[in-house]
């Protein structure tokens, strides 16, 4: 779980005017009242920018503010609408190497989530100053167990899409006819919080994930997705089943192959292959059943755990 503090919503923004008393005294409160608590995220605005208010250097400005008050330094974000759909220069891209803005928080189709976090884990990378990358909305949202219980394209494009970019973590909004405004019950979409956990269970409990990069081009196929840390370990999400190879070309010795199964999580478990060597492209094998569907291939070397 992580605490996420959003601080303003679009249609309120303007609210407080910009770096005005009212604002500092009101980042003053929520520090005072919050920033000891562990893991906290300051967010500065929920779509900040739709309406082009904030300016670069008032962003700034607020980002600043908040780190100097704040003893703990938590990371500062915002949520942005639809970056896919707008110039960086007018997104996330106007604060690239600032160091006092810490993390992207995506909204947008679920199709772009495993893109996006990768191009702005890259950027913010290269510009000198690492970025947390979340996935905090995926339009239009999700729906009820009871309508969608397997939430495929939620869970294969969006959960894993994310966490096998390297992306920090996935929230949702959840739409009609039980969305956010009148939620009384978490449990309309129960499984989807299941479906959440069997993914972080992969990612934390089997994997390295500290030390791995989005590898997508050790495989041939176009859709699926790749973590690695070289010659050590590497994890592929293949999101309609079968099977591929993967290029093990700069690695040596032996591997262990294992398949997780992201509808049901559990255990790591055998596939038709068990082993493979290092020094070329090698196939994977088939998972243990139900080949049509989902599976995560861990492939990592003989002996670790």
């Amino acid at each position: 779980m992580q605490v996420m503090l959003l601080t303003q919503e679009e249609e309120g923004e303007q609210t407080l005017g910009k770096m005005t008393v009212e604002r500092k005294l009101y980042y003053r409160e929520l520090i005072a009242r919050f920033a000891h608590h562990h893991g906290i995220i300051w967010d500065l605005d929920e779509e900040m920018d739709r309406f082009r208010y904030f300016t670069t250097q008032d962003i700034k400005e607020i980002a600043d503010y908040i780190k100097a008050l704040d003893p703990y330094k938590h990371p500062i974000q915002y949520v942005q609408w639809k970056a896919e759909l707008i110039a960086d220069e007018h997104t996330y891209g106007r604060l690239l190497g600032f160091p006092n803005f810490d993390a992207a928080a995506l909204q947008h189709d679920a199709e772009n989530t495993h893109s996006e976090t990768i191009k702005w884990l890259d950027k913010s990378a290269a510009a000198g100053h690492p970025w947390l990358v979340h996935l905090i909305e995926m339009n239009p949202g999700v729906r009820p167990d009871t309508e969608d219980y397997a939430h495929d394209r939620v869970r294969k494009l969006a959960i894993w899409g994310h966490y096998m970019a390297g992306g920090t973590g996935t929230m949702f909004f959840f739409t009609d006819p039980i969305g956010d405004l009148n939620m009384e019950d978490y449990r309309t979409r129960d499984h989807l919080f299941d479906l959440i956990r069997y993914a972080h269970d992969f990612v934390t409990k089997y994997l390295p994930v500290e030390d791995m990069k989005h590898a997508d081009g050790l495989t041939p196929l176009k859709d699926d997705y790749v973590l690695a840390k070289p010659g050590q370990s590497y994890a592929v999400y293949l999101p309609n089943g079968g099977t591929t190879t993967l290029d093990l070309s700069a690695a040596s010795g032996a591997f262990e192959v294992k398949w997780y199964n992201p509808r049901t999580g559990g255990e790591l478990i055998n596939g038709s292959v068990r082993s493979v060597q290092g020094g070329g492209a090698r196939a994977l094998g088939n998972p243990p059943k139900e080949a049509g569907s989902d599976w995560a291939v861990l492939v990592r070397k003989a002996g670790t755990r």
